[in-house]
């Protein structure tokens, strides 16, 4: 497994102590060499301890955020779905609202034209009704007396 920066300090810094320890000038009262070797190995044996723990919290914690980082990934992913899903039902509408607007707008134009081909016959009977009118006021109205042509 790759080790972080972070363990590698911790490591490094163990390695300082136990050089510095075993570097250490000898106390004033003599202490025996064997003494201090066993003082020293256990000292030793104590980081390394400590340095197991610590990997072990190390990898026990980035195996969660392995996990939380993997759970975060399945529910984007959901998500993402989701909104397609949506996009899809939403774009299906719009196409299926259009073309209603569509068929109204044609429907509108046929009205609209209807209308129109309706004023135009309207305004044809208003003035074939007016010219029946003028023929009617013609044949009821005598022609004036006095004037060339007329029979009294």
């Amino acid at each position: 497994m790759h080790m972080p920066t972070s363990m590698r300090k911790h490591f490094a810094a163990a390695a300082v102590l136990a050089a510095a320890l075993v570097c250490a000038p000898s106390p004033a009262h003599a202490v025996s060499t064997k003494d201090a070797v066993i003082q020293l190995q256990t000292q030793v044996q104590q980081l390394l301890d400590m340095m197991q723990r610590l990997q072990s919290s190390f990898d026990t914690r980035f195996g969660v955020l392995q996990n939380l980082a993997q759970q975060t990934a399945n529910q984007a992913t959901q998500m993402s779905a989701a909104v397609a899903d949506l996009q899809k039902k939403l774009d299906t509408q719009n196409e299926s609202v259009n073309g209603k607007i569509d068929g109204v707008s044609g429907q509108i134009q046929s009205l609209n034209d209807s209308v129109d081909e309706l004023r135009t016959r309207i305004d044809k009977l208003q003035k074939t009704v007016s010219d029946l009118q003028t023929q009617l006021q013609n044949i009821q109205t005598p022609p004036p007396t006095g004037m060339p042509g007329a029979t009294p």
